[in-house]
């Protein structure tokens, strides 16, 4: 009696003594309480990034200087990013509006916002287009977001099935579509999209492939190799032409590093229909222009001249480091400089 007297005490011990998950949790480090999900901070890291000017320049020259294919080739594409900072479209949307192969007349007019998504462990972005809407009234509105304003969510195309879903890599972030899910209906038969993006802070990837659902047939021009935009600073240039008080300059002139051009009238006897450019960009190298050494990439600054009847001709050059935030040439005839203009502000020191 007294062992089994001894066994059902200790049973009872065991029943009463709470389990590993009705016991009290250890006590948290202080601010524990206040940890986010780690979507939070990526949203806010891509809510930074976003905004610029990016532009493929570097990509569809070294395209041509590589002999890609025509097929493969990158049509030239330049694209404003802006943040929206009201809510209409959500607490982290922007406008994005792209030019395509220089032409004025091929602008596409979006807005993008992005979401914390914890049930796909991604951050959703939503898509709006100006679809059915004349868009002439909103175009340029990167320059001018009250353009924007009395425009909503609801006067815009959106489609749920073609959201993207972005998730971290390295240096960056991979956005895509869920496969199979944006389908549209094209020519009579039904297409879907694969559009993705990848955003890092020196550039934009962008792709829109377009396959045909019933075979998956690729229906689109879209090269299989990503649009690489780099992103673009903005600088102030000035040319002055002779020396003296009576040298004609041009000034606050504001020119990108991504393949950027200022053309000026500088009318000669000879060619009074003459201009002369001043032309920035950034070298990305693509490849070494040499078998024994590696090319390093550099800031370029070009003075080039045209007229009618002769293309775009380089006058001079001259190149400094890779993004270097001034540049210079004189010629003593001519005069050319540009600064950053983040570093254009005065800055004595010793």
């Amino acid at each position: 009696m007294q062992i089994w007297g001894s066994i059902v005490f200790a049973i009872g011990v065991l029943v009463a003594l709470p389990s590993q998950s009705q016991q009290v949790p250890a006590p948290r480090k202080p601010g524990w309480s206040n940890d986010q999900s780690p979507l939070q901070r990526d949203i806010m890291v891509i809510d930074a990034l976003m905004p610029g000017t990016y532009d493929n320049f570097e990509q569809m020259y070294f395209n041509n200087r590589l002999n890609v294919p025509t097929a493969e080739r990158h049509r030239h594409t330049h694209t404003e990013v802006r943040k929206i900072h009201d809510e209409r479209f959500g607490p982290h949307a922007f406008y994005v509006q792209d030019w395509f192969e220089d032409d004025s007349t091929k602008q596409t007019p979006r807005i993008y916002s992005f979401y914390v998504d914890e049930a796909e462990n991604a951050i959703r972005m939503e898509s709006y287009y100006f679809n059915g809407l004349d868009r002439a009234p909103f175009l340029n509105a990167h320059d001018d977001l009250t353009k924007l304003n009395g425009l909503t969510r609801e006067k815009l195309g959106f489609k749920e099935s073609c959201n993207l879903y972005f998730t971290r890599i390295v240096e960056g972030f991979h956005g895509k579509m869920k496969p199979k899910s944006c389908i549209n209906e094209e020519k009579g038969e039904q297409v879907y999209a694969n559009y993705q993006i990848m955003l890092g802070e020196k550039s934009l990837w962008r792709g829109d492939v377009i396959r045909r659902l019933s075979d998956d047939k690729q229906v689109n021009d879209e090269p299989m190799v990503l649009r690489k935009l780099n992103r673009a600073r903005w600088f102030t240039c000035s040319l002055t032409l002779g020396e003296g008080p009576e040298a004609k300059r041009f000034t606050n002139l504001s020119i990108m590093d991504q393949g950027g051009t200022a053309w000026l009238p500088v009318p000669t006897k000879q060619h009074p229909d003459r201009e002369v450019g001043l032309h920035i960009r950034n070298v990305d190298w693509a490849l070494n222009n040499s078998k024994t050494a590696f090319t390093n990439d550099v800031f370029s600054f070009y003075l080039d001249e045209r007229w009618k009847g002769q293309e775009r001709r380089h006058i001079m050059y001259s190149w400094a480091e890779a993004d270097a935030v001034r540049l210079g040439i004189n010629l003593l005839y001519m005069q050319a400089y540009c600064v950053l203009k983040e570093a254009a502000k005065p800055n004595p020191k010793l």
